[in-house]
């Protein structure tokens, strides 16, 4: 039997708790370390916070100071041209006191109350971060947030840890010292030996448990020295900002606010959603307080309907929601989705948790087996869900309908297959970013199948649909919240890869393309069939786009190829703007991005990625699509960086389109690869992005490596 099972005495726990000492020893010095990183993004974050504190404050009224009715004369204060709170911030006590009718004392009270104001706005403020506007002191935040991220499960883990035996295992390691036998035993009084037992019992639990092997392993990971530069932390920034947010607002327990996060519930209704308790080990991301708010809200309501806007989250929401009820012993799980999403969904449940994912598609009854038999997600279409039967003996703890506007209307054959499969469900999720108060029917169809109860308050309520009563007649099971509300950083870059199948035809053409070795015709994956509207990537950039529209957003579509843009503008239609080709001159360009930019919401400008993607500032675009990846990413940074750039009001949203199985995986696969080791280890002196482009030998071996599989 293993030492650390049996039951340790004498020498056995001499030794352990040496192990245990040195462990303790440690994980103090990584605990340190933790809160030292902690401290020093929170000591960054109060610094940007402090400084556009002051910006607000020189906006302040000086009658602002008069908040606590302390009777200030604010009017000798401006006759001496100080007219804001900034200005009494900035101005000397001396000059104060120079004032005739202030004094040494109510320049003081000024002073101090000044200071109080601008303490409780810095406390509040939420640093806004745009990759085209970082300072010096943004920059040093940024760094300190990568520098926090690149150890970051060890931190957590250290801190966990730590929690868990800083009360008792230093009481412990003094109090078993009688244990060891011997003459300090015999010489103990009675309740010492009782100590040095329980003291004993509690050390031989740790030591069995692999505390000093977890903790050893712990400090080995923080050992490993890296060596991350500002210009790096910045790349990382502008390339997933949403994971910065995330950390800075967990970090600093900054967040938008109860009341913004809670879709406007009213007090007792949100205290009542708080206090849902909430495990979400297994997870493997980082919920904004919002998201966190959001999943305790689905599982406290059973049936909802989360309208979030688009861009804020609600796929990792309903991952959250899974990965709580499997932790409360619940086994099975549903998604009913478009077919564009399909595969991303399977790719996000597994990114972002423990869950297995099972592709449902097309009346393979082997993976439903393997599902019913082994528990996890089932991700399915609206056209697949009806070729599928669930086993009786299957109970589906939560289906989740993404765009659920797709079953609005209820005389449709989908409409009727997911409602069945909803009557077989303990709980049901419906997800739509369109904000479906402008459509009453619809709106009341959802809600009402949601909960047949509210369906008779529904109707006598129509009228209000845009009235606050409305809203809090639904309240129960309509959610929503928008990125104004809860992202007080904006602008933000949602960075996405949107991960979607090859039709047949795709997928015919794409062979033919492969069997040449023709490289260039490979990465026009998707964008060659002769039915360009029955594409793959096709129907994706069609539901994004009207998805865009019904948000009152403005699309930027850039693609390599000139065949591709030009198909592009075709599936579009009058929506399209453009295209900005190579053979525009360059003023006829920007006439082109002035028309966008009057143009109403919906409008699409269409660019060739090397025409588009310089030059240009395209701030009425909030919503970038990128129809394929480029070998080169800093063409795609440039591109992406017309829309993301000072003057930009809204978040903006990037969508990579991407086909799984094809020359998109190979290509994201290798460039991640690449940024990942030009990351830690390229010496400063490197060129940038220049050098993450593929190399012709990686053309190459891509090619090779899609024949090989083609010929399997």
């Amino acid at each position: 039997m293993d030492e650390k099972n049996m039951p340790l005495t004498g020498t056995a726990l001499r030794r352990a708790c040496r192990e245990i000492g040195t462990a303790w020893e440690e994980l103090e010095r990584a605990y340190q370390a933790a809160s030292e990183k902690r401290t020093a993004v929170c000591k960054a974050e109060a610094v940007c916070a402090a400084a556009e504190a002051d910006v607000v404050l020189c906006g302040i009224d000086i009658e602002e100071i008069n908040r606590n009715k302390q009777g200030f004369r604010t009017a000798l204060l401006r006759e001496n041209g100080i007219a804001t709170i900034g200005d009494l911030i900035t101005v000397s006590e001396s000059r104060l006191v120079n004032i005739n009718g202030v004094g040494q004392a109510g320049a003081k009270k000024l002073k101090k109350e000044a200071s109080a104001i601008r303490a409780e706005l810095i406390k509040q403020t939420r640093v806004s971060l745009s990759a085209d506007n970082l300072d010096a002191d943004r920059k040093t935040l940024i760094r300190a947030l990568y520098d926090y991220m690149l150890h970051e499960t060890v931190y957590e883990r250290s801190v966990e840890l730590h929690r868990d035996v800083k009360k008792r295992l230093p009481e412990a390691l003094e109090e078993v010292k009688p244990a060891f036998g011997g003459l300090r035993r015999v010489f103990s009084s009675g309740e010492k030996k009782r100590a040095a037992d329980a003291a004993a019992a509690y050390l031989s639990d740790l030591y069995a448990s692999g505390f000093s092997d977890e903790t050893k392993a712990l400090c080995d990971a923080l050992k490993k020295k890296t060596f991350p530069s500002e210009r790096i932390a910045v790349q990382d920034f502008t390339q997933n900002a949403a994971k910065y947010f995330s950390l800075l607002e967990y970090l600093t327990g900054k967040s938008a606010g109860a009341e913004a996060e809670s879709g406007g519930l009213t007090e007792e209704e949100r205290q009542e959603i708080e206090n849902v308790p909430l495990d979400i080990t297994g997870l493997k991301c980082t919920l904004r307080s919002y998201q966190t708010f959001g999943v305790k809200f689905i599982l406290s309501q059973g049936n909802v309907l989360l309208g979030d806007e688009m861009g804020l989250g609600k796929t990792v929401q309903a991952i959250g929601v899974m990965v709580a009820l499997r932790n409360a012993g619940r086994t099975h799980f549903m998604v009913v989705c478009p077919a564009s999403v399909l595969v991303n969904w399977c790719r996000e449940t597994e990114k972002h948790s423990d869950l297995k994912a099972y592709k449902l598609h097309g009346g393979d009854q082997s993976v439903l087996s393997d599902w019913v038999e082994n528990g996890g997600v089932a991700v399915t279409t609206y056209e697949s869900c009806i070729k599928y039967e669930i086993p009786d003996t299957v109970t589906v703890s939560l289906l989740t309908v993404d765009e659920a506007h797709y079953v609005k209307n209820p005389e449709a054959r989908r409409t009727k297959a997911v409602l069945a499969l909803a009557g077989k469900a303990q709980r049901v999720l419906y997800m739509t970013g369109t904000p479906l108060e402008n459509n009453v029917d619809e709106m009341c169809f959802l809600l009402g199948s949601l909960k047949p109860s509210l369906k008779p308050r529904l109707q006598s309520m129509k009228s209000l649909s845009a009235a606050p009563q409305f809203r809090a007649a639904v309240s129960e099971v309509y959610f929503r919240r928008t990125r104004k509300d809860v992202l007080g950083e904006l602008p933000q870059l949602n960075d996405i890869e949107d991960w979607t199948a090859l039709t047949a035809e795709d997928r015919r053409i794409y062979a033919d393309a492969v069997g040449e070795g023709n490289f260039m015709a490979m990465r026009q994956v998707s964008w060659q069939t002769d039915d360009i509207f029955a594409s793959a990537k096709a129907k994706r950039l069609t539901e994004i786009c009207e998805e865009a529209k019904a948000e009152d957003r403005k699309v930027l579509v850039f693609s390599f190829f000139l065949n591709t843009v030009d198909r592009v503008c075709k599936i579009l239609g009058e929506r399209c703007i453009g295209p900005i080709t190579g053979a525009v001159a360059p003023a006829q360009r920007q006439a082109l991005v002035d028309a966008f930019t009057a143009a109403e919401a919906g409008s699409v400008l269409v660019a060739q990625i090397q025409a588009g993607g310089t030059g240009l500032n395209i701030q009425s675009a909030s919503v970038v699509v990128l129809c394929e990846p480029q070998i080169k990413p800093s063409i795609e940074s440039q591109a992406i960086g017309r829309a993301y750039r000072m003057g930009q009001a809204r978040s903006v949203l990037v969508y990579r389109l991407l086909c799984e199985k094809c020359v998109d995986e190979r290509v994201t696969a290798l460039l991640r690869e690449k940024q990942n080791v030009f990351d830690h280890f390229a010496d400063e002196s490197v060129s940038g992005t220049e050098s993450l482009q593929l190399s012709e030998q990686n053309i190459s071996e891509i090619i090779a490596a899609e024949q090989a599989q083609l010929a399997q």
